[in-house]
Formats: structure tokens, sequence, C-alpha cells
């Protein structure tokens, strides 16, 4: 038996020691591609879910910019005019749940004492309407948080668009959360904030781009039984044969910036907290998570996730409301074996 020289033993070494090296850069440079994609489909879902937040909010500024220019309009019918307005946005737009405008006293027609009783008026006679679709009809009532919207416009923020973490809600029996949102209403003559015209926004809207976007493991599972009875019986081997396995977004999740949960592949958990909900995503890392979610930071890291039963990438995208002080925060997560695939 030839024994092996020191040179060749020397050589062998140096070509395992490169190989050994270039074997560890691929992988960093695979885990670097792994996580610049599924940067990539995060932002991708910030702007789909940013544009849909922006053509709600969209509504608000254009009855904002009519209401602006109240002063064109003969001072009796100015009340009348604007509750036209947002009984006809309400009936227009299912997702929101109630449509409201709050001016400052005697502001919009300076006629408060004579509108005193009035639906929509408060005591003082404060132009102050609400509108609500309740049990298929449409309710008139006084809005009922005008202290909110008087400090708001009278605060140093006057001019931004105001948004509330979600708050639950029944209506007509379902219980779910509303997100409100307001816009300042400002002359257009003067330039001074006189109001604000707003909504309570049902999100459901939300939760629906969520189920959209994730198909739950009970939809996987349900599409490889179909898949093998049609092999089974045909002999065919549909797609959903060979990769029973998640796609590339396995799990979404939207947050407000106290971390409350606005949407999740387990509906049960909206309006709860991260910190008290989602340990099953982040694990050691919830805390990490919850700080990137208050101080509107983007983070991701590599964790196992016991949902998925698999090793994940996960990402954190925050985006701002336009106009506003408050942010949100996407969350998905791809097994790191999809891009494996890929």
């Amino acid at each position: 038996m030839k024994k092996i020289s020191f040179f060749s033993f020397f050589v062998l070494a140096i070509i395992a020691i490169v190989f050994w090296g270039g074997c560890k850069n691929y992988k960093k440079l695979n885990d670097e591609l792994i996580a610049q994609s599924i940067y990539y489909l995060a932002e991708q879902q910030t702007v789909r879910l940013s544009g849909l937040i922006n053509s709600e909010l969209r509504i608000l500024k254009t009855l904002a910019n009519i209401m602006g220019e109240y002063e064109g309009i003969p001072v009796e019918q100015r009340r009348d005019r604007f509750d036209y307005m947002l009984l006809s946005a309400l009936s227009n737009e299912p997702d929101i749940v109630t449509i409201y405008t709050v001016w400052k006293p005697n502001a919009l027609d300076g006629m408060d004492s004579r509108y005193i009783g009035r639906v929509g008026s408060s005591p003082t006679g404060q132009y102050a309407i609400a509108y609500s679709g309740e049990r298929w009809k449409t309710v008139a009532k006084t809005y009922e948080n005008i202290i909110n919207i008087m400090a708001h416009i009278h605060g140093p923020n006057a001019r931004e668009v105001s948004v509330d973490h979600p708050t639950p809600l029944t209506i007509d029996g379902r219980d779910t959360y509303v997100v409100n949102m307001m816009v300042p209403i400002v002359n257009q003559r003067t330039m001074e904030t006189v109001g604000g015209v707003g909504f309570l926004l049902d999100i459901n809207i939300i939760q629906s781009i969520i189920n959209k976007t994730v198909k739950s493991r009970e939809e996987r599972a349900k599409e490889f039984d179909i898949a093998r009875s049609v092999f089974q019986r045909t002999g065919t081997m549909l797609e959903s044969f060979w990769d029973r396995d998640y796609e590339e977004i396995a799990a979404m999740e939207v947050y407000s910036s106290n971390g409350a949960i606005i949407g999740s592949v387990f509906p049960d958990r909206i309006g709860k907290m991260l910190v008290d909900a989602d340990v099953t995503f982040y694990g050691d890392n919830i805390r990490s998570a919850y700080n990137a979610i208050l101080e509107r930071k983007h983070y991701n890291f590599r964790s196992f996730v016991p949902y998925l039963e698999k090793e994940a990438e996960i990402v954190m995208f925050s985006f701002f409301i336009p106009n506003s002080n408050l942010a949100w925060t996407i969350m998905i997560a791809t097994p790191v074996d999809y891009w494996w695939k890929k």
C-alpha cells in the first residue's frame, strides 16, 4: 500500500480548506439573498397595504377639501349639504362603519344656538353629526367624542391626520375592531383649522388582505388531498402533489405602533398585544420585535417557528400613515427551505 507523501497530504488539506471556505461563503451569500428577497416581499406588502389606507384616506381628504370651502355655500344650507355628503360617502363604502364631522363652536355658520335639539348637534348646537350603518339602516346621531376632536384641532398637530389604535366594537351582533381616522378641515380663505371629518374603519378590510395572501395549513393540506386523489384516479400529478409545503409568505401579521395586532393568520388574536399573543412567532426575539414596532424600525431574524414547524426568515417592515405621526408594521415569515428549493 502506497503511503501519502507529506506534500500530497498538504495539497489535500489546502483543497479541503478552500472547499470548506467556499461552502461557507456560498451559504453566507445564499443567506444574504434570502434576507434580501424576503425584505422585497415585505416591501411589496407594505406598498399594498399603504395603498389601501391611502385610498380610504383620500375619501376623507376630498370631503375635507370641499367642506373647507363652506363660505361659498349659503349659511342656512351648510349643515344639510354636509349631511348629504356624509350619507353618500357612507353608502358607497362598505368598510366604513361610522362617518362623522365635528366643527368648532359657531365655525360653520355662526348659528349653533338655532340648532340646539337638532340631530347631530351638541347640547349647545355645535355641529357634530355622525352616521352609522346599523341593522341594514342608517342611523344619524351626535358624535360622542367631540372633546377628542376639539383637543386635536386645537393642538400643535392640528393640520395632521389623526389615526387611533384599534378599538373593539360590536356591529349588528358581530364583534370586530375599528380604526378611527380623521382629517382636519381647513378654511380655504383664512387657513384656520375649523373642524375635522373622519370615519371608523372596520379592520376586516386588512384581514381580508392577509386571508388572500397567506394560505392556511388546512387549505394547503386540502389542496394536497385533492391532488393525491387526482393522481390516484388519473395518474396526473398536479403541482400541489409535489409541494405540500408553505409558499413564500407562510405567515403575515399587521401591528399598530403600540404593538396591538390589527391583522393576523390567527384572527382570534386581533386586538391583543404582540407581547401577549405572538410568542409562537418570535420566541426569544419577542422583546426585540416589540421594540422594533415601538421605534418604527425594520427588523429581521431567523428562528424556528412552532406554527410552521420549521426554521423561518422573519422580517418586520414599518411605514407611516400619510400625514400622521402613527406607523403600522407588517411582519411576514418565509420558511428557509422554500428559498433553498428556489
